[in-house]
């Protein structure tokens, strides 16, 4: 089963659009993986204001990366930027 893990500044993201977030990255990884929605696990984590930076300077930061199992039993990651198609 797939775990997409969110990460954010706190408070960047409001819960309503977790909620749409989530429904969609489920949509797709259900449509090009063809499987259940129920398979695809999607988590928010947060971390304090002011601790992200980009370019060595003090930026709110996002990242989205996924652990997958594929049917060999080995580890997929994908990084953020990547097409999972």
């Amino acid at each position: 089963m797939p775990l997409y893990t969110t990460i954010t500044e706190q408070d960047f993201v409001s819960d309503e659009t977790k909620a749409k977030i989530a429904e969609e990255i489920t949509r797709i990884h259900a449509s090009v993986m063809k499987v259940p929605k129920n398979f695809v696990r999607v988590v928010f984590l947060s971390y304090p204001q002011r601790s992200g930076y980009a370019a060595g300077q003090a930026a709110p930061t996002a990242a989205l990366n996924c652990v997958n199992r594929n049917r060999y039993g080995s580890v997929s990651y994908i990084a953020p930027g990547d097409s999972i198609e």
